[in-house]
């Protein structure tokens, strides 16, 4: 696409301010200026890097920080534009932009907090490393003939492998043979509920819940119950009053980071939840997404490590 015209960017090289985030400081400056017209053709990094005298990766990662930010967008052979529209919570005047190199957003004026479930930064992502990986797996499975349908429980010898990470980690008592790969925690849930449910089955689901499990199990017939939750997480004695009332079949939780509000349930309710299968004679599903995703102390291990009568169905991911 045909260019005409250079993006003149001051760079200060002896700023503590590093060369790729001045690039992009100074291109969402005079987007918001509007000297840059939404949906307006970007040089390319090679030539950007010329013009600036600067190494191509410097522009190549600033590019990628503006396409995460929403400031730019790429179209495939066809280059990088400027996105469309604002980012969401930045569409201020050009007037309000500060200066050159400097564009703020004001707290309280209009901005925006956005709840986002975790998206990771694909960037981060190694791919050349994956993409060797995989060819070389790829190569040796037509080598030995191994491309064709295997044990729907998942590889042998990777359920064996996770069965000793699940007991040497998490605490779990487990064998190669009680586990079955899937193709997400997703498809977990949903085959837990297709095993557990019959239409009409009363489900508990935390009255603040992860909601594509709850459809899961409505999916394949389940009524589902709200149990009420308080600082600490799920009330084990709203859920006995439940259990009283109707026949639960199963419990749907997420103990560990609980979703929404990633309260750590404690152990004596864990306990108590534990006691509560037991007497009423429902199911744990134990939904254990983000078990490795802590920070100052080592996780607390699953419910699943703590039952002896088989009543908890323990879902992980490794995504």
């Amino acid at each position: 696409m045909l260019r005409p015209w250079q993006l003149e960017i001051d760079l200060q090289r002896r700023s503590e301010r590093g060369l790729q985030t001045q690039i992009v400081q100074a291109i969402i400056a005079e987007i918001r200026r509007g000297r840059l017209t939404l949906g307006a053709p970007m040089p390319g990094s090679r030539a950007l890097a010329t013009q600036l005298e600067v190494n191509r990766k410097t522009v190549i990662q600033a590019y990628d920080e503006l396409v995460a930010q929403g400031w730019l967008e790429t179209q495939g052979r066809r280059g990088t534009f400027v996105a469309a529209a604002f980012p969401q919570g930045a569409a201020t005047p050009p007037s309000s932009a500060g200066p050159a190199g400097s564009p703020t957003l004001e707290p309280g004026r209009g901005a925006l907090l956005s709840f986002d479930d975790g998206i990771p930064d694909a960037r981060l992502i190694p791919y050349a490393a994956l993409s060797r990986a995989f060819r070389h797996a790829v190569i040796q499975a037509s080598r030995s003939n191994q491309l064709g349908y295997g044990d729907p429980l998942g590889t042998p010898a990777l359920r064996e492998s996770l069965a000793n990470m699940l007991t040497m980690q998490r605490g779990l008592s487990c064998r190669a043979e009680d586990l079955c790969l899937v193709r997400g925690s997703q498809m977990g849930i949903y085959l837990a509920a297709r095993a557990l449910v019959r239409p009409g089955d009363a489900v508990a689901f935390e009255a603040l819940s992860y909601a594509p499990a709850r459809a899961a199990f409505i999916a394949c017939g389940a009524r589902p119950l709200s149990v009420a939750q308080d600082q600490f997480g799920l009330i084990p004695e709203h859920l006995e009053r439940l259990c009283r009332q109707h026949r639960v079949r199963a419990l749907y939780l997420t103990p560990h980071h609980q979703y929404p509000t990633t309260v750590l349930l404690p152990a004596e309710r864990r306990l108590r939840l534990l006691a509560l299968a037991e007497q009423f004679g429902f199911t744990l599903v134990e939904d254990d997404y983000d078990h490795d995703f802590h920070f100052a102390h080592r996780p607390m291990l699953p419910i699943a490590s703590i039952d002896r009568h088989s009543q908890v169905v323990y879902i992980g991911s490794m995504s």
